[in-house]
């Protein structure tokens, strides 16, 4: 893989956090905050398309929660997609204000339609429910999420209603939010952010287990500014393992250059590796990460597509 230089930003020219990166048909999909106004009122998700990681097509509103979420919310305050890829629809997760909704379309670029009622519901578990991501476990979807407290729990085969009498809960070392698990030959990473976006210290930390409910081994920091380079504020990110590779992708928010805070971020990508099964530290940087299959394609774990 080779990365082009730039003088600073995103291969995507806008603001963007907590960016969702997946695959669907031959090219990489991503979801994200649309980012910019203070207090991150937004009720927006753009869908972006690319084959390389630097070439994306905007292909507009995906979700406009306005005109679709017709049960009460408190302000319209639509954050941190994840997307799920199904054989016959495609499913956005969204955080509505301290809600977990789920919307369906047809297409990857939408228009998803609000399936009528919170998946969870705000105020009905420990922790704040946002940020929600999606893990391919023991033949079931599950989804993840949390602020405070990480939950998970097993999705349906339509991918819209979530079993919670089946829910596990815990709380990672450090843990503020964005938890996202994935496998590689028989061992699980999860991830997750520390701190405030809004400080310059956001980051995200990792552990290791035999199994999604554990025990987990603490890794340390698996990404964390570089303030000597005036990257600031890394973390809510998503990982995604190339289809039919040993190749793995993270996509992370930052602060947008010198004009950057807690509400102007942008998304970037870079490669995890990994050395004796466990990731390590991703260098953030202001080169353009560009995807090149260069290693050999053994198939590794399962492919989802996610």
């Amino acid at each position: 893989m080779t990365a082009r230089d730039t003088s600073h930003g995103s291969p995507i020219d806008r603001l963007l956090g907590d960016p969702d990166l997946t695959y669907f048909d031959g090219r990489y999909w991503l979801y994200a905050t649309n980012d910019g106004v203070e207090g991150w009122v937004n009720s927006t998700i753009n869908a972006f398309s690319s084959t390389d990681l630097v070439t994306w097509v905007d292909h507009g509103v995906a979700l406009d929660s306005v005109a679709t979420v017709s049960w009460e919310r408190v302000k319209a305050r639509t954050w941190a997609p994840a997307v799920l890829h199904l054989a016959d629809r495609h499913v956005i997760y969204t955080a509505e204000d301290g809600n977990i909704a789920a919307a369906v379309a047809a297409s990857p670029a939408g228009p998803f339609v609000d399936v009528g009622a919170p998946l969870v519901a705000a105020g009905s578990l420990p922790g704040y429910q946002i940020d929600p991501a999606v893990l391919r476990f023991a033949d079931e979807w599950w989804l993840l999420w949390g602020n405070g407290v990480a939950h998970m729990a097993p999705l349906g085969a339509d991918g819209v209603t979530l079993d919670l009498g089946r829910l596990h809960s815990w709380t990672p070392t450090g843990f503020t939010e964005a938890i996202d698990i994935k496998e590689r030959d028989g061992i699980f990473h999860a991830t997750w952010s520390v701190g405030d976006t809004r400080k310059p210290d956001y980051r995200v930390a990792y552990a290791t287990a035999p199994s999604p409910f554990g025990p987990w081994s603490d890794r340390g920091l698996l990404l964390e500014a570089r303030p000597e380079a005036g990257i600031l504020s890394t973390g809510h990110h998503s990982i995604l393992q190339v289809p039919d590779t040993d190749e793995w992708i993270i996509a992370y928010h930052r602060w947008a250059g010198e004009d950057g805070a807690g509400w102007r971020r942008e998304s970037m990508f870079a490669e995890v590796t990994f050395v004796d099964g466990v990731m390590q530290p991703v260098v953030p940087s202001h080169d353009w990460y560009r995807l090149e299959l260069t290693k050999p394609q053994t198939p590794f774990g399962e492919r989802t597509g996610q």
